[in-house]
C-alpha cells in the first residue's frame, strides 16, 4: 500500500483530501518535522518505494521553506504530488468551504507554473498519439456541449446567461465611441496562479495595459468573487481601475454573462479565459495560463519576448489540434474526481451530472467524513476557520 505524507495541511483539507486517496496509507507531517526526517535519512517510518509526500501547491509559492522541501525529496528521489483545485469543482466557492469534486494531482510541476511541463502539459503533448484519441474525442465534444447547456464553470452549475443593462446603455448613450467591447476578469494578485503564471502582471498593470493598447474599447471589469466575500484583500487601487474600466462589475453578473456579451476576454491567467474558449470567445492572455502557447489563444507574453513564455510555447505548439483536444487534457484525463454523493471515484460526466442535479449553494456546503455527509453552517464558522487554521489559494 502506498503510504502518502501530507505536508502543511488545513484541517479542511485533512477532511477532505483522505477521500482523493482512498487506496493509500494518510499520514500528516509539518516542514520541520519532515526536514528532519530528512535529514536524518529516515524520510518514512518503513522503506518502500511506495512512498510519497504530497502538498497543496499554492503553499510552495507562499513558503520558501516547503519549496525547498520539494526540491530536496525530489533530488532524493522521492516522489512529490502537488495538488490543486481542478477545473469543475463544486457548485459554490472553495473559500466559502464548499467541498470539491474535483482535484489535480501533479508529479511534474502544477498546471498554472508555466516554468516547467505540468503533468497537464505532458498529456496534452502526447494526446495525439494514444489508442484511445478518437474515443476521447468524441467524449470530449459531448463534455462541451453539456458544460455550455448547463452552464458550468469551475465554481457553478446552471449559470444562465443575462443581459448586462449597464453596458447596453454605455453603447446606446455613446454611438460610435466604442469599436469593441472587452471583458476582464480579476484575480487575486497573490494568488499562486498569478505569481507564477502571471510573468510580472498585475490586476493593476493588465488593466492599464489593455486600456493602453485598445483606447476605443468598452472594457468591462469583475472584481474576483473571493475579494467580494470580504475573505480575499481587495484592490488598493480601485479608484484607478475606475478611471481604466468603462464598467467595474463588483456583483450581480458572472463572468459567463460578462464574457457574452464582450468580443474577446483579456486575462493575466484566470481560468475564464479557458472557459470562453470553450464557448467559442476569442481569448488575449497577458500571463501564460495551461490553456495559452497551443495556437487557442493570443498570446502577449510571448510576443513581448518573455522567455519563460516563449519556451512554454515551443513545448507546447503544434501539439493539439483545437479546443476539443484541450478539453480532452484539462477536464477528462488530467483531474481527478470523487462522487461525495456515493463516496466513490468518479468520471467528469458523471461529476457534472451531480452538479447540476444540486441547485447552486446547496447540498456541496456540508464536511464529509467517515463515509457521511454532515450538516454544518459552514457560512456562520468560516471566519472561525480561517483565523484558526488558514486557508491556501491558488486560481
Amino acid at each position: 500500500m502506498t503510504t502518502v505524507t501530507l505536508v502543511m495541511t488545513t484541517l479542511w483539507k485533512r477532511t477532505v483530501l483522505p477521500a482523493f486517496f482512498k487506496d493509500c496509507r494518510i499520514r500528516f507531517a509539518g516542514i520541520r518535522e519532515l526536514r528532519n526526517r530528512l535529514d536524518s535519512g529516515k524520510i518514512f517510518p518503513e522503506t518502500s518505494e511506495e512512498n510519497c509526500v504530497a502538498f497543496w501547491a499554492a503553499g510552495e509559492t507562499a513558503c520558501p521553506e516547503l519549496g525547498q522541501l520539494a526540491r530536496d525529496l525530489t533530488s532524493r528521489g522521492i516522489p512529490v504530488i502537488r495538488i490543486e483545485d481542478a477545473f469543475i469543482r463544486s457548485n459554490g466557492l472553495g473559500c466559502n468551504f464548499f467541498y470539491p469534486y474535483s482535484l489535480a494531482f501533479d508529479r511534474s510541476g502544477i498546471y498554472y507554473d508555466p516554468a516547467a511541463p505540468s503533468d497537464l502539459e505532458l498529456i496534452l503533448t502526447s494526446l495525439k498519439k494514444r489508442d484511445d484519441y478518437r474515443e476521447l474525442r468524441a467524449r470530449a465534444e459531448k463534455l462541451r456541449e453539456t458544460v455550455i447547456a448547463g452552464g458550468i464553470t469551475k465554481y457553478r452549475t446552471g449559470c444562465r446567461v443575462r443581459p448586462v443593462p449597464e453596458v447596453a446603455a454605455l453603447l446606446r448613450d455613446h454611438p460610435g465611441k466604442f469599436d469593441r467591447v472587452i471583458f476582464i476578469p480579476a484575480q487575486v494578485d497573490q494568488d499562486a496562479s498569478v505569481l507564477r503564471g502571471g510573468l510580472g502582471y498585475s490586476n493593476l498593470s493588465l488593466i492599464r495595459r489593455v486600456r493602453n493598447d485598445n483606447p476605443r474599447a468598452l472594457i468591462i471589469v469583475k472584481i474576483h468573487p473571493d475579494v467580494l466575500t470580504g475573505l480575499r484583500d481587495g484592490f488598493p487601487e480601485e479608484n484607478e481601475l475606475k478611471r481604466s474600466a468603462d464598467f467595474l462589475c463588483t456583483g450581480n453578473y458572472s463572468p459567463l454573462d460578462l464574457a457574452e456579451i464582450a468580443d474577446e476576454v483579456h486575462t493575466i491567467s484566470s481560468l475564464t479565459g479557458f472557459e470562453a474558449l470553450i464557448r467559442g470567445k476569442k481569448v488575449v492572455c497577458y500571463g501564460m495560463p495551461f490553456y495559452a502557447g497551443y495556437g487557442l489563444t493570443e498570446d502577449v507574453s510571448t510576443a513581448d519576448g518573455n522567455e519563460i513564455a516563449i519556451q512554454a510555447r515551443k513545448r507546447r505548439e503544434n501539439t493539439i489540434s483545437d479546443i476539443t483536444d484541450l478539453i480532452i487534457g484539462s477536464v477528462i484525463l488530467y483531474p481527478r474526481y470523487f462522487n461525495w454523493d456515493t463516496g466513490s471515484p468518479a468520471t467528469a460526466e458523471e461529476i457534472i451530472s451531480v452538479l447540476l442535479s444540486h441547485p447552486e449553494g446547496t447540498r456541496q456546503n456540508r464536511l464529509f467524513h467517515s463515509g457521511n455527509l454532515i450538516c454544518i453552517p459552514i457560512r456562520k464558522l468560516r471566519r472561525l476557520f480561517l483565523n484558526l487554521f488558514g486557508q491556501n489559494h491558488s486560481a
